[in-house]
Parts: structure tokens; C-alpha cells; sequence
């Protein structure tokens, strides 16, 4: 063979391989065809939509509807503790009889004591508060007293039947009633104020060795259940 004949199978050797492999490569993108394939014109929002609060709907003939499980969801009202809580009551009030009487219980003589003492700065508010009231009304009742001697003195200065000395004590005594007066309520004021004051820091003292006993219990419980 010459090398025109060489040079002319060569070519169509390659032309054919050329056309081999373009068959090859058609048959290779166009032999598949998926069995899901959504058309061109097909309405893809339409297979699931929003109706409504909390509400979808689901076309029943698109592949999605077939794949889902309907379940029917019902409440339970649960009586199981969510947290499970260990310490020690620290006070608790037992009612008593049916005249409402009743008394309290403490973990602690600690606590049993504070709280005696609270109860006892209440009632000793009270008392004073009650103490200056009476107090106020004594201290006027005898500054008038005092004062309805002066104008009796007066008068009878004035028509002659007592002498100007026994006016001047009568004035004299109206005025020592004013200063004891003033002093006494002044002194029942204060003793409120006091009263009241240690009410407060009982209170708190209270609450604070409440709260301090507390505390130890749950760190006993604590310590007793690394143990």
C-alpha cells in the first residue's frame, strides 16, 4: 500500500471511532428518565399550601401526600414532678381548733426563739401605741382642767373673794400641766418610735436566721446524699 491509502484508512478509522463515541455519549444522556419528574408546566407551589393559623393542605395526588402519616395527637394532663426538691421544713402554722386559734412549729429552737421575740416587739407596739393615745387625752383633759381653774380664779379676783396670790398659782398650775403635757405625749411619741424600731430589726432578724437555717439544712441534705 501506498502512503495515500495509509493516510485514507487512518482517516476513516478515526471518523468511525468519532461517531461511535457520539452515539455513545446520546444514548448515555437521554437513556434515563426519572420516574419523579415534575412536567414544565406543573404547578409546584400547589402541592402544599397554607388554608389557614396552623393549617396546611397537602394535594392528594402529588408523591409527598403518599409519603405522609396522619397521627392523631392528644393531651394528657401529666402528675409526674418536673423537679424532684429534698430539704427540710423550716416553719410551718398548724391551724388548731375551729375558733381559729393555732400556733406555729419550728425546725430549730433558733428559729422558735427569733420569732418569739418578733411577736413580742408587735405586741409591744401595740401597747405604747395604745399608751400615747391614752396619754394625749390625759395631757388635755388636765391642761383644761388647769385652765378652767385659772378663769374661775379670775373671777373670783375679780369680785373679791380670793386674793391675786391664789390667782397666780392657778395660772402657775396651768402652765406646769402645758409643760407636763408636752413632755409626757413627747415621751409617748418616742417610746412608738422605738417600739417600732426594734420591731423592724426583729423582723429582719428573724427572716435572716430563717433564711441561715435554711441554708445548713441544704447543705446537710446536700452532704447526705453525696455520702
Amino acid at each position: 500500500m501506498n502512503q495515500f491509502q495509509v493516510f485514507l484508512a487512518r482517516v476513516q478509522y478515526l471518523m468511525s471511532l468519532t461517531a461511535v463515541v457520539v452515539v455513545l455519549v446520546y444514548l448515555a444522556q437521554h437513556s434515563y428518565t426519572p420516574s419523579t419528574a415534575i412536567p414544565a408546566d406543573a404547578d409546584r407551589e400547589a402541592t402544599v399550601r397554607v388554608v389557614g393559623p396552623k393549617r396546611i393542605a397537602v394535594a392528594p395526588d402529588a408523591p409527598f401526600a403518599k409519603k405522609l402519616q396522619i397521627s392523631k395527637v392528644e393531651t394528657a394532663e401529666s402528675t409526674a414532678p418536673l423537679v424532684t426538691v429534698t430539704g427540710v421544713v423550716a416553719a410551718c402554722f398548724h391551724s388548731g381548733d375551729k375558733d381559729g386559734s393555732g400556733y406555729w412549729q419550728f425546725h430549730t429552737a433558733e428559729l422558735l426563739a427569733a420569732h418569739a421575740d418578733w411577736q413580742k416587739a408587735i405586741a409591744d407596739v401595740a401597747f405604747v401605741e395604745a399608751q400615747l393615745v391614752d396619754t394625749v387625752q390625759l395631757a388635755d383633759a388636765q391642761i383644761v382642767a388647769a385652765k378652767e381653774q385659772s378663769e374661775r380664779m379670775q373671777r373670783l379676783v375679780t369680785i373679791g373673794t380670793d386674793t391675786e396670790k391664789d390667782l397666780a398659782e392657778a395660772r402657775a398650775a396651768l402652765i406646769q400641766a402645758q409643760i407636763e403635757g408636752r413632755k409626757t405625749v413627747h415621751e409617748a411619741q418616742a417610746a412608738v418610735r422605738t417600739a417600732k424600731q426594734e420591731e423592724v430589726i426583729l423582723a429582719r432578724q428573724s427572716a435572716i436566721v430563717m433564711q441561715t437555717n435554711a441554708s445548713r439544712s441544704s447543705l446537710m441534705v446536700d452532704s447526705e446524699e453525696r455520702r
